[in-house]
């Protein structure tokens, strides 16, 4: 991907992890999913709804 603007590329390794996040994989089929980290767009919070997981908006 290009970013065109800053001139430089990004991976989809990046681009998934700023808009959907990267969970934890449970141990045990009782063991909740959790948010590890990113997930900062829409797409992620639509997964958190998915998935059940409370959050808190700090900063709009």
């Amino acid at each position: 991907m290009n970013t065109k603007g800053s001139a430089r590329t990004m991976s989809q390794f990046s681009l998934v992890h700023s808009s959907e996040g990267k969970f934890t994989r449970p141990q045990r089929p009782t063991d909740p999913i959790k948010l590890m980290s990113g997930g900062h767009g829409q797409k992620g919070m639509n997964l958190l709804d998915k998935y059940g997981i409370a959050y808190n908006i700090v900063k709009i």
